[in-house]
């Protein structure tokens, strides 16, 4: 059973979304940040996730927000 009762499909990131927290962030953004900038480019971020295992998925990081009207 999902949020407020609503019935949600189990959410198959969900053991890598709770491993990505600001303890592990700073070593996530130097493997993205190529050139050490402190800023990340839409090219390092796309040059990152093509760089991945075939048979690896990215994590959809996002929050499911339900409301009740």
């Amino acid at each position: 059973m999902g949020i407020a009762g609503i019935n949600c499909p189990p959410d198959p990131d969900a053991w890598a979304v709770k491993y990505i927290d600001t303890a592990r962030l700073n070593p996530i953004l130097e493997a993205v940040d190529n050139v050490a900038s402190g800023f990340v480019t839409i090219g390092e971020i796309n040059r990152f996730t093509a760089s991945r295992p075939v048979d690896w998925r990215l994590v959809a990081l996002h929050k499911r927000v339900h409301s009740i009207s």
